[in-house]
């Protein structure tokens, strides 16, 4: 048995991501969620940990994409390792 994993695309991520923060009633800018694809890399996973912390803190105000960058130059990786090309 062999399984492939490959990297979520930018498309998936934001479907996921509106999806979550709809489901959620979290209002967002469209801005917001092209940044969310962009900084997490088809990362589903980091996408998801991001969106958690960022609604935590949202009080009812609506997502921006400069809430988004803020938060990823805040909280880079430390260590950024390609797994998928030794999977």
């Amino acid at each position: 048995l062999k399984i492939n994993f490959v990297r979520a695309s930018d498309e998936a991520l934001r479907r996921i991501a509106r999806r979550v923060l709809r489901e959620e009633n979290v209002a967002f800018e469209d801005k917001a969620i092209d940044a969310l694809a962009s900084t997490n890399h088809g990362d589903l996973r980091a996408l998801v940990r991001d969106l958690q912390v960022m609604a935590t803190g949202l009080d009812g105000e609506t997502l921006t994409a400069d809430m988004v960058r803020a938060h990823a130059q805040a909280s880079q990786r430390d260590v950024t390792v390609e797994i998928f090309p030794g999977l």
